[in-house]
């Protein structure tokens, strides 16, 4: 009987942290083209101790925006590098990476900058 209770579990643990990286990929996206189309530096701030991520942007009215990711229970961050991006360009003056360990996905997760196409790239080790 407990079986099905303890699959049922570990199936929310996987669909959290899915929703998670799905919801940091479109965050990362969004902040870096805010910061080519806002013509304004953006951030990517994460804060292990809060277990956030806060995404700081401009909305297509020029306004300032802070928006903070809650990182699920079963995930938590292994670097606290805050990302920069450049106005005009999106691109950062730095390689950078924000690296997150799993407990469903076993393993480390690392969204790594890539100069060559200015995009994020998820890398599981």
């Amino acid at each position: 009987m407990a079986y099905p209770m303890l699959h049922k579990g570990s199936w929310q643990v996987r669909q959290q942290e899915d929703y998670f990286f799905f919801e940091l990929s479109y965050q990362l996206y969004l902040t870096q083209e805010s910061a080519i189309y806002a013509h304004k530096s953006t951030r990517v701030t994460p804060l292990m101790s809060e277990k956030k991520i806060i995404f700081t942007y401009y909305n297509q009215h020029g306004q300032r925006v802070e928006e903070n990711l809650e990182l699920p229970a079963s995930v938590a961050l292994a670097n606290q590098m805050a990302i920069t991006f450049s106005p005009g360009s999106g691109t950062i003056n730095k390689i950078s990476s924000i690296a997150f360990t799993t407990n469903y996905q076993e393993g480390k997760i690392t969204y790594q900058y890539y100069i060559g196409s200015g995009r994020f790239v998820k890398k599981k080790s």
